[in-house]
């Protein structure tokens, strides 16, 4: 990554994050009909409580990570004309961190890592990891990381593919959500590429 643009993203502040995720028009063509459900602050309160067993805010925090935003989106149609192999969201999210060596350790041994040990696992309540699959996604600026994790949950067997990636101290997610098992890479990856731009134009001041 350039110097220039890691450095550039020590600039930003929490505030800046909400410009970073994407709206429907910026999504992917068949998912720009999906309506936003979900807008919010991912502080480090709620990625505990809804994560998996043994995560803390105290800890979060010891990890550089200081807090984060979420756009997702959700299909229109309704639910009883939901079926398996349907995705029903689609979502982009920023997280700031205290420098970029610590966003990569966040991807390979919080992300992966906590995902792949986790199996079997019950979290956020109701939901059991059934399975988690890293793979490596290609055509980043920097380090990225991309995993297919399926699991049980109050509506049934769900997939999420999802992709991290660095920008300098700033860590972007984009996942998929299907209905039963399913993986969706190529979207992921065109949603997290789509985010990387938005990512990097912020930082320069350009968005």
């Amino acid at each position: 990554m350039p110097t220039a643009l890691a450095r550039a993203t020590y600039g930003l502040i929490t505030e800046d994050l909400p410009k970073m995720v994407l709206g429907p028009a910026e999504m992917p063509e068949p998912y720009r009909q999906f309506r936003p459900v979900r807008e919010s602050i991912l502080d480090n309160q709620f990625m505990a409580s809804h994560g998996f067993p043994g995560n803390t805010p105290e800890a979060l925090r010891r990890k550089g990570r200081i807090t984060g935003y979420v756009k997702e989106l959700g299909n229109p149609l309704a639910a009883n004309a939901l079926s398996i192999g349907t995705d029903v969201a689609i979502a982009t999210t920023a997280h700031l961190f205290d420098n970029d060596e610590l966003v990569a350790h966040w991807i390979t041994d919080v992300f992966i890592k906590q995902f792949v040990e986790q199996i079997g696992s019950v979290y956020d309540t109701n939901r059991k990891l059934l399975s988690a699959e890293p793979y490596e996604p290609q055509g980043f600026a920097d380090i990225a990381a991309g995993l297919v994790a399926v699991e049980q949950g109050p509506i049934g067997t769900v997939s999420s593919t999802i992709i991290d990636f660095r920008i300098g101290r700033v860590l972007g997610v984009a996942y998929v959500v299907t209905l039963g098992k399913a993986e969706r890479k190529p979207i992921a990856r065109e949603a997290a590429l789509a985010l990387e731009k938005r990512i990097v134009r912020v930082a320069l001041g350009a968005a």
